[in-house]
């Protein structure tokens, strides 16, 4: 039960001795509160007693509401109580246990509203911070929760780690909230890079988080070799004998031991090798292929593989053929109306990797998982990372087309979950005049009628348009020799302050500052692939594949495919397991698709440069 369910839960049994703290405070019924299992009407009923008392019992009162609105999700309800409390409780007159729960409420509301920073700075305020040993212990670990979390939430995952380990000695490790707040640790470690960790590790002064260091970066460093993660898991435990994470593994490093023994010593890929969709597949391929070579430089028990092509042949009787054929797992197939065919099934033999994803209405189907490049993630990013950037009010720039729409709709859908308002949605086609398009988005047009009109009955005057105010953030979904000259045509406009966030597909992937100077100050999220250069399996693709620009994120895609697929049954038994692949960090939702977070960057001087917290 949770700090908010057990302060309902007590109800008024100690307003009486609030109440006795000071004769502004009238007697209080000592009778405890009976709160029903409806939360909404405990919070009613304590309003109610606020108001019939005043005093250190009237904010007692009001606290245990709005923390148990805030346990609802009611914000707006929770804000106007916190809002419309005694004056003194914003004097920093309260007793500390006080200040305390409202410094709570007040993080747990900025947070809603995506203000992170704010959020945090309530909950880590010097009073605060030197009472800590002075709170209830029930208190002090909630707080202590928000900061971990708030932490965690701004991208400073090392500082998240830090937090969460001084809240497990608060914590039973065989309690709930310990078990919860360990397999957040693990989380927050394993969102810190390999070149971090290791930072981490050759400055670090207290052995239990060094330990935790080295336990996050050989498993994050030996992703694509379940042997030696194995192997080095096994001498870290030995190493550490009495660190927490020995006596209780995370849950994904627990199954290592069984998917090694369960990997499948035969794989059918299903491909469209031939037709219209042959160049992207045999991309796949490639990828696939350049990583199944370098694990067979590194080990002897690389599984045999069978490709079929799907080109023109009927997918169910291919898939079932693969199985008889000895399949012990399939990768593929690629085209959506294959996937569609195999998703009609009740369930599948084998574990299936299909290489595209689509909404199943029939629901998840057994041993089906589903991983692509679709766009709509990409859009999702771009939501929450202007959200979390301070921005609320977006205007929305895509090609009027197909994968406009889609790319449209998901950021809409994701903004607008955040609590982000979306000022207006422009279209654009290959053929439009740019100019034209964005000068009516900003309500240029307006702003020159408006003049036209001023001449009209004063005569001629000096005047610069004014485009809109209601805009802080721009979502641009276009390809890189469109955003090459939107980009500067906003400038033109008297729209450069405005921040611009985009896909992937605003960056061709090649270092082009003459083309791309225009584009500076331009976020957008990335495949990893394209600032790792040592990654082995890239140095082979570029030996003995065609290697062009456009098939780079199929390249990724196909080693990503090679690595993941032994790792099927891990990340579906522990869900917030990630995989840390070329193509971004993939995560299996309850759909069994794989969710992408990629890399964000920024153009600068014509560069992509990485930002801070993707390194």
């Amino acid at each position: 039960m949770s700090f908010f369910a057990r302060l309902l839960a007590l109800g008024l049994v100690s307003i009486a001795l609030l109440a006795c703290q000071g004769n502004q405070s009238k007697p209080v019924n000592k009778d405890p509160l009976a709160v029903t299992n409806d939360t909404a009407q405990s919070v009613d009923a304590l309003l109610a007693r606020a108001e019939r008392t005043d005093g250190l019992a009237r904010v007692d009162l009001q606290l245990q509401a709005a923390q148990g609105l805030v346990q609802l999700g009611d914000w707006d309800r929770a804000r106007s109580i916190i809002n419309n409390m005694p004056a003194q409780a914003n004097t920093g007159q309260l007793p500390i246990e006080l200040q305390a729960r409202l410094a709570l409420v007040k993080s747990h509301l900025a947070a809603a509203d995506g203000y992170y920073p704010l959020a945090y700075d309530y909950v880590n305020n010097p009073p605060l911070l030197a009472a800590r040993g002075t709170l209830s212990s029930d208190l002090a670990s909630e707080i202590a929760e928000q900061r971990a979390s708030l932490l965690y939430d701004m991208g400073f995952y090392a500082a998240s780690v830090e937090e969460r380990v001084l809240l497990q000695a608060q914590l039973s490790g065989d309690s709930p909230a310990g078990r919860s707040n360990e397999q957040r640790l693990w989380q927050a470690l394993m969102a810190i890079p390999v070149t971090e960790l290791e930072q981490l590790i050759s400055i670090s002064t207290k052995r239990e988080l060094e330990g935790w260091y080295r336990l996050a970066a050989l498993s994050k460093d030996t992703q694509s070799n379940l042997r030696e993660q194995l192997a080095r898991l096994d001498r870290w435990i030995l190493e550490w004998p009495d660190h927490p994470a020995s006596l209780a593994l995370p849950a994904d490093l627990k199954m290592l031991k069984q998917l090694l023994e369960e990997q499948p010593r035969q794989i059918a890929v299903l491909l469209p090798l031939t037709g219209p969709l042959s160049g992207a597949a045999k991309a796949i391929r490639d990828g696939f292929m350049a990583a199944y070579y370098e694990q067979q430089n590194q080990t002897a028990d690389s599984p045999a593989l069978r490709f079929y092509d799907t080109a023109h042949q009927d997918i169910n009787a291919l898939y079932d053929q693969a199985v008889t054929d000895g399949a012990q797992l399939v990768v593929g197939p690629l085209a959506k109306e294959n996937l569609q065919e195999l998703a009609l099934r009740p369930g599948l033999p084998v574990p299936t990797l299909a290489l595209n994803t689509i909404d199943n209405p029939l629901g998840v189907v057994p041993n089906l998982y589903q991983f692509g490049l679709g766009i709509e993630d990409e859009a999702q990013l771009a939501a929450e990372q202007g959200w979390r950037d301070g921005h609320r009010r977006a205007m929305v720039l895509a090609p009027d087309n197909n994968w406009g729409d889609r790319s449209v709709e998901a950021f809409v859908l994701r903004w607008r979950a955040l609590g982000g308002e979306v000022t207006q949605d422009y279209r654009f086609t290959e053929k439009n005049d740019y100019s034209k398009i964005i000068k009516t988005a900003l309500q240029l047009d307006q702003s020159e009628k408006r003049a036209q009109e001023v001449r009209a009955v004063v005569g001629n005057i000096e005047f610069e348009p004014r485009r809109r105010q209601d805009v802080d953030m721009i979502f641009l979904a276009a390809q890189a020799g469109q955003a090459r000259q939107i980009k500067p045509t906003l400038a033109f406009h008297y729209a450069a302050d405005i921040p611009v966030y985009a896909t992937s597909h605003v960056y061709s992937g090649q270092v082009d500052t003459k083309l791309d100077q225009d584009m500076n100050d331009i976020k957008f999220s990335t495949l990893p692939w394209f600032f790792e250069k040592h990654a082995a399996e890239k140095k082979a693709l570029q030996s003995f594949a065609d290697n062009s620009l456009a098939l780079q994120p199929l390249y990724a895609m196909g080693v990503d495919s090679f690595h993941l697929y032994p790792r099927l049954k891990q990340l579906e038994a522990v869900r917030q397991a990630n995989f840390y692949g070329h193509t971004g960090t993939l995560q299996l939702n309850d759909q069994n698709q794989f969710q992408r977070r990629q890399v964000w960057a920024e153009f600068k001087a014509g560069r992509p440069r990485l930002l801070a917290e993707s390194m």
